[in-house]
């Protein structure tokens, strides 16, 4: 047993004696007197096992609390993106594990392929083509998580010879941060309601050499927005003008009960990197992403995926190829697209019932990862002391400057609280900035 394994055993133990929030990493590692890796190394571990969870700056949170906020304490979590764990069929899927262990125990002990499991290669060949991608099986990728497929793409070469990349502004905060790591230059594109300006765009690729451009189409990260088809037809051919890659990450793909297609669909040409993840339509501690290459990247691709770790992780790949194959997943997400349509379409309706919706110019986008614009005067952060003295949580990472000169966002995270407290959620915030507007007003 590895040390990180024992020292994993052992916070387990003290779980119970914790509040709802773990001590900083820093702080166990002091407690047990390892190094912080193994600190990190065994809270993940934690994490797969779906006993804790992560949120984003914020450090380590107990599942169990986390699942029982509203009944136990009070608390409204706007802040967590963490999947609802009692939303996710476990003993369908510990039962692809022990099946995976029982039928491939000899695979196990030898590395596997680093492009992938080939079986689940095949399988996921099928959710894709379901979703208007179409790929041949040799350009289909597993990955590590999305994050290390963005990893990989910021470091190698493309045929463009690309020195500059492009990226939404806002984006995912984690992209954002990798693009310093690896030192690129990245110009920053407005993302609104409406999408990008595509006239800015043709022009930031006239003057650049830009490498790719990554773009979030649908269930923007961090503001929710969802960029029509023609919208994204366009953008591939501007793109493909220039030529000008394009990474789709389709985090969210799963759960769209709407006609909207991919960009991939829409592109014409062969300029488009296509990433599905199935965290949030599984859990995070799965890491396991699909990547869609292009025919002359898929090869340098490849190479990069190999030196980086050899292969994927074997056991949950088997175990989630299962999970496709006996229909479990699919039954899954009938259910999830179900549920998470209830409860957009009531966050919705109730915001658009309170006195607050004739100071908001729009809704709030219908995504789990969703905001509501504010006008510039509001105080962001007088208003999260507010709400956390009054138990509502909210994200961390506001982001005031990401809409237009008039509106500032408010981030809202609505993955984690439970339907049946939605309304009561959602009522107690918005009286909460209504009477903050009433305040301004007078």
């Amino acid at each position: 047993m590895y040390k990180y394994q024992r020292i994993a055993r052992a916070i387990e133990r003290n779980l119970p004696h914790y509040s709802h929030k773990l001590p900083t990493i820093r702080e166990l590692a002091a407690e047990y007197g390892v190094t912080k890796t193994t600190i990190t190394n065994a809270l993940k571990q934690l994490e797969a096992a779906h006993l804790i969870y992560s949120r984003q700056q914020s450090g380590y949170f107990l599942v169990d609390q986390a699942e029982n906020l509203q009944t136990t304490t009070g608390l409204f979590d706007f802040a967590n993106a963490s999947p609802e764990a009692n939303h996710f069929p476990y003993h369908h899927f510990t039962g692809c594990i022990h099946q995976a262990l029982n039928t491939h125990k000899d695979d196990l002990f030898t590395y596997g392929q680093s492009q992938g499991f080939p079986p689940l290669i095949q399988s996921a060949s099928k959710l894709l083509q379901a979703d208007q991608i179409f790929a041949r099986p040799e350009h289909i990728f597993i990955t590590s998580g999305a994050q290390q497929a963005l990893s990989i793409l910021c470091q190698m070469p493309f045929p463009n010879s690309g020195d500059t990349i492009l990226i939404e502004s806002p984006t995912y905060p984690l992209f954002e941060q990798l693009a310093e790591l690896y030192n690129l230059t990245a110009i920053p594109i407005k993302r609104t309601k409406n999408g990008i300006n595509l006239k800015a765009f043709n022009h930031l690729l006239n003057e650049h050499n830009v490498k790719f451009f990554y773009t979030i189409p649908r269930f923007h990260n961090p503001l929710g927005f969802s960029n029509t088809n023609a919208h994204n037809q366009t953008i591939a051919d501007i793109a493909a003008t220039h030529n000008t890659y394009i990474i789709e990450d389709d985090y969210l793909a799963d759960l769209d009960t709407t006609n909207t297609q991919p960009l991939y669909a829409e592109a014409k040409t062969d300029h488009v990197i296509y990433l599905k993840s199935f965290s949030k339509v599984l859990f995070p501690g799965l890491r396991i992403s699909v990547a869609v290459l292009p025919a002359n990247l898929a090869s340098s691709f490849h190479t990069y995926k190999q030196l980086t770790d050899i292969d994927s992780s074997l056991l949950p790949q088997i175990a989630l190829q299962l999970f496709v194959d006996n229909g479990m997943l699919s039954r899954h997400l009938d259910e999830l697209r179900q549920h998470y349509s209830t409860k957009l379409d009531l966050f919705q309706s109730i915001v658009a019932d309170h006195p607050i919706h004739h100071d908001l110019p729009y809704l709030p986008p219908k995504s789990l990862k969703t905001h509501l614009p504010l006008p510039n005067h509001f105080n962001l952060r007088h208003l999260m002391k507010t709400c956390q003295e009054q138990r509502i949580l909210l994200p961390d990472n506001q982001l005031p400057g990401a809409l237009d000169t008039a509106h500032i966002p408010l981030l809202l995270e609505l993955s984690t609280i439970p339907l049946d407290t939605l309304e009561e959620a959602t009522q107690h915030l918005l009286d909460i900035i209504l009477t903050y507007l009433n305040r301004v007003g007078d």
